[in-house]
């Protein structure tokens, strides 16, 4: 003869997800406190990257202007050399 074992009773009620009364409010404070700060700082940086995007948009033309300023001065020293080079033996005569 073997005995059956009784089905073993599950509590419903405590199956969901719920607060206790047993977390303290300082805990509950802590986590919305952080939440808050996370949600600061994300703007935060939102802002300075808005801030950072406009100086580049101002600064992409400049670097152009740079660039054709680079090639100018290459072009006045090239000519510079040629003259120097034109002029050295009228100097030694």
């Amino acid at each position: 003869m073997t005995r059956q074992q009784p089905a073993p009773v599950i509590d419903e009620s405590d199956s969901r997800w719920h607060v206790d009364r047993k977390i303290p409010l300082a805990v509950i404070l802590t986590i919305v406190l952080q939440t808050c700060g996370v949600v600061w700082w994300g703007a935060s940086i939102n802002s300075r990257i808005d801030v950072l995007e406009r100086r580049a948009d101002t600064a992409a033309p400049q670097a152009d202007r740079l660039t054709r300023l680079e090639v100018q001065v290459d072009t006045i020293k090239d000519g510079i050399q040629e003259i120097k080079a034109i002029l050295r033996p009228a100097i030694k005569r």
